[in-house]
């Protein structure tokens, strides 16, 4: 008979990492696979060295926990306070994402969970003082090799770190901050010859190590470890594989490819009036969004065969353009008012400054920005419902024009937007190749009508929009399989695309409890996430699959 470990025992590959963290003394980046339990390590090194910091400083010490998104550091530090209730161990924690300040004196936690940006932005406002902080752990660490907000949280730690080091730290004084990292993706991500990884990896890790402040590596491998505990990495964490779906396309494809033009004739038309009334604005567009520019103005035919290829990142980059251009206007505005300077005529006895004149000349009217506002709005939808046509299909097309607010109230043409809408309504049985084939998935994968059967699968989209809609095409057929969605948020105010933070993480928790049968989410879940293994994962934009993208995925 097989005997079970308790719930809080130690791997042997596990025990295996915190020895060799044990035996070195400066910083340590450990690698292991996604689902091996690199979290658990990370939480039994905080233990290990606690009380050593405590003993060393005379006093008590702050840890940082640093995690690459806002869902994942909400994440982390459940599993902390999870881990630590059940060995009884007393833990206070907090933590600081978005625009969220601290209420209590953060050096009054055991450990501080935060995203980079929202460390810096700590430090900076002196809320936490380096001095008073004895370790760092960073997850998902190689993010700080490539100019992530990771590298500039690294090099602070590291100029403090020479400071201390410059000075002789004297017994019972707190010496450097020390740095654990851990990361998956390094060794994951398989290309190549073995000895072309091996060398990509040796290269990577190196590198990382110095930003890390010259830590050691620690890994699982033959090499390092005897054989009986690589074994059992396996078992725990078995090699997945990929299978090649290609989504059909939908050039050609009645009734498709005649909505699309539909759709897109009305967002030309759009588009040109903003090219036309606010040619000054839009005279400098940068070198990313030129092209798109100029495919916006393209026959319609000559979009589909550009836009069904790449129909997220075409449109919705534009859609993001105009937005960000929008918002510069807007704050111009805002800085132009606070200044006390007219919008309307100007008056010849205020003694402007020429910087001041320029200022206004750039400005726009209120009914300049009103016509602005409104003329985004309807970029917005068309180009969202000319995605999810695509997508989708119709019937999705309509809900994404009839999202948020009445069908009239964006258009002042409404007897185009009305004929619209009535030829998407003919189509609205007609479902989109992808989803066609999402479905096909599924329905082989999922056996979507027991009630009875417990298998999971995850869909993953690039935006949140697509996320909510397909959630709700796959409730509507799939009745059994309670489909939920999560997805991040850099939003304000708590909100994720119109869902609240909250909403989302308690949809992820029942999935995980068995509650769900099938999740779909953005990219915030593809990295660091803990989520049961599925027998079923999709990549429903196959055009943004990095190598990356499908390490990280590829054991979920």
């Amino acid at each position: 008979m097989t005997i079970m470990p308790p719930p809080h025992a130690l791997r042997k590959y596990q025990c295996a990492v915190l020895g060799a963290i044990s035996a070195h003394d400066g910083n340590i980046l450990f690698t292991l696979e996604t689902g091996a339990g690199k979290t658990r390590i990370l939480f039994e090194t905080y233990l290990r060295k606690r009380d050593a910091m405590t003993a060393s400083s005379g006093s008590h010490t702050l840890a940082v926990f640093i995690a690459p998104k806002q869902a994942l550091v909400s994440h982390q530090r459940q599993q902390f306070l999870d881990m630590a209730h059940q060995q009884g161990v007393n833990l206070v924690t907090d933590e600081v994402v978005g625009g969220k300040l601290p209420i209590h004196d953060v050096h009054r936690n055991d450990v501080l969970f935060v995203t980079p940006v929202r460390l810096l932005a700590l430090i900076d406002g002196g809320f936490v003082d380096l001095g008073r902080v004895a370790l760092v752990l960073v997850d998902e660490a190689h993010h700080a090799a490539k100019d992530h907000p990771y590298t500039h949280v690294c090099r602070r730690i590291c100029d403090h770190n020479m400071a201390v080091r410059r000075q002789s730290v004297a017994p019972g004084e707190r010496g450097p901050i020390a740095i654990v990292g851990c990361s998956a993706t390094l060794v994951q991500g398989k290309t190549g010859s073995a000895t072309h990884h091996y060398e990509t990896v040796q290269a990577a890790l190196g590198e990382l190590c110095r930003i890390l402040d010259n830590a050691r590596i620690v890994a699982v491998t033959p090499e390092t470890t005897r054989a009986d505990v690589v074994e059992e990495l396996d078992v725990v964490v078995p090699d997945a594989t990929v299978s090649c779906f290609h989504f059909p396309n939908v050039r050609g494809m009645a009734p498709f490819c005649n909505l699309f033009r539909t759709i897109w004739a009305m967002l030309q038309a759009e588009i040109q009036s903003l090219r036309d009334a606010f040619h000054i604005e839009w005279a400098t567009i940068d070198k990313k969004h030129v092209e798109l520019f100029r495919l916006s103005l393209n026959p319609a035919c000559q979009a589909l065969d550009h836009v069904a290829q790449f129909p997220v990142a075409s449109i919705e980059s534009f859609i993001g353009f105009c937005g960000g251009r929008l918002n510069e206007l807007l704050m111009q505005h805002r800085l132009a008012s606070a200044a006390g300077i007219d919008m309307g005529e100007s008056d010849d006895s205020d003694s402007l400054g020429a910087a001041r004149v320029d200022l206004v000349t750039s400005l726009l009217t209120i009914n300049d920005m009103k016509q602005l506002i409104d003329t985004l709005a309807r970029v917005d939808k068309l180009g969202h419902a000319a995605v999810t046509l695509l997508e989708f299909g119709p019937a999705c097309a309509v809900d994404c024009l009839m999202a948020d607010d009445a069908l009239t109230d964006v258009f002042t043409d409404t007897s185009g937007i009305v004929d619209m809408y009535s030829r998407l309504q003919q189509h609205k049985d007609a479902v989109a190749p992808k989803l066609a084939a999402i479905f096909e998935l599924v329905e082989q994968h999922l056996d979507p009508t027991s009630a009875r059967a417990v298998n999971k699968g995850i869909v993953f989209v690039r935006r949140r929009h697509l996320a909510r809609q397909l959630a709700n095409v796959l409730n509507r057929r799939f009745e059994h399989l309670h489909t939920a969605y999560f997805v991040g948020s850099n939003a304000k105010r708590g909100t994720a695309g119109g869902k609240r933070i909250k909403s989302s993480a308690d949809m992820l928790d029942r999935f995980r409890t068995g509650n769900g049968r099938l999740l779909v989410c953005t990219s915030v879940a593809e990295e660091g996430i803990d989520v049961p293994l599925c027998s079923l994962v999709i990549q429903g934009d196959p055009t943004v699959l990095t190598t990356t993208t499908l390490t990280q995925i590829k054991i979920r």
